[in-house]
């Protein structure tokens, strides 16, 4: 009787690649020592075949378990989801197995988030870690005085760290540039929705915001920006608070498309046109955001480019002999204009 073989072995991989087992051994081991053309044969075939490697054996034979630990601040937040599949693919490609562990945040009453990165668990032994954009620096302070040997792989969205992460996305460039956008468009009312004020991701994507309001020669004013927690009943009563204000905005920028799903929702209830009464715009590109109604204008991150880099250069660290920190890497944002937004309407008299 044939046995029927479910999970793929280091000897389907070298079958399929075309090689032999010894050499995806020596792979597996350390992808850098094998040819990029030798590479690129091995991943494609272990992607092919879905091949995760036994890490009980791998630590054995090299004294790593091939286990790598992606540090998240909030899956709730669909991005960082996203973000964490992006990863994942990339890790088991490369013959790594990504394990997600989130920071517990508590929501304070004044709308704040205190995070607890003590919760953290070391009982799986990881070979390195990957922190995927904290909101407070002291959760990167902990997490490397509790391992400090340990290689970490910071993304980040302030530009002005380059001195201390690897990766960098510059959020606040984003909301600067699409505050501009609707500035252009016609709008001189614009609303703001952000995460908990005490979040770094906030304050980084506040900080553009309110750069253009002052270069475009508008006031910042504090009745048109609304902080919560990331759901779309933020942005629901955002847009609810904005509506019944002395002055209701012709425009709305948030830093979640979460939150810019919520803002049209309420508009949907109360009969507002979006984007003839209220132009809404949104930020990361989540799936969901091309396929809402209208299709909602967002600010797009290169989410599978940040989890292929964040792997990539992970693997690099634990590859080398020599640990020297190399330069970051920078990634942009782009605004994708889409059905929810339009120039501002202003009434004929």
């Amino acid at each position: 009787m044939k046995v029927v073989r479910l999970v793929a072995v280091i000897k389907d991989v070298a079958g399929r690649a075309g090689l032999s087992v010894s050499v995806v051994s020596k792979y597996l081991k350390a992808p850098s020592s094998v040819r990029s053309d030798t590479r690129e044969k091995i991943e494609r075939a272990i992607k092919e075949l879905n091949y995760v490697p036994s890490t009980q054996a791998r630590a054995l034979r090299t004294g790593k378990t091939g286990l790598i630990s992606i540090i998240s601040p909030n899956i709730t937040n669909p991005f960082f989801a996203e973000l964490f599949s992006a990863i994942q693919s990339k890790a088991l490609q490369l013959g790594y197995t990504a394990i997600l562990q989130t920071i517990p945040t508590v929501q304070k009453t004044d709308n704040s988030v205190v995070s607890h990165p003590f919760a953290v668990s070391s009982s799986s032994r990881v070979d390195g870690m990957i922190i995927c954009f904290p909101d407070e620096e002291e959760i990167v302070s902990f997490l490397r005085q509790q391992w400090k040997c340990l290689p970490m792989v910071l993304l980040s969205w302030n530009a002005a760290k380059e001195a201390d992460a690897n990766i960098i996305v510059d959020v606040a460039k984003g909301t600067y540039e699409t505050t501009r956008y609707l500035l252009g468009q016609g709008h001189r009312s614009i609303g703001y929705v952000g995460a908990p004020e005490n979040s770094a991701t906030s304050q980084e994507k506040q900080k553009g915001y309110i750069r253009a309001l002052l270069e475009g020669g508008m006031a910042v004013r504090p009745e048109m920006i609304f902080h919560g927690p990331y759901c779309p009943e933020t942005g629901y009563q955002a847009a609810e608070t904005f509506w019944r204000g002395a002055e209701r905005p012709t425009a709305i920028i948030t830093e979640a498309d979460i939150f810019a799903v919520g803002c049209i929702k309420y508009c949907h209830k109360k009969n507002i046109d979006v984007p003839g009464e209220m132009a809404v715009v949104g930020f990361d590109d989540i799936p969901m955001a091309a396929l809402y109604h209208p299709s909602i204008t967002t600010v797009r991150l290169p989410i599978g480019k940040l989890g292929d880099c964040a792997v990539e250069t992970l693997r690099r660290m634990l590859d080398a002999k020599d640990q020297a920190r190399q330069p970051a890497v920078h990634f942009d944002t782009e605004l994708i204009e889409r059905k929810s937004t339009n120039p501002a309407y202003v009434e004929e008299i």
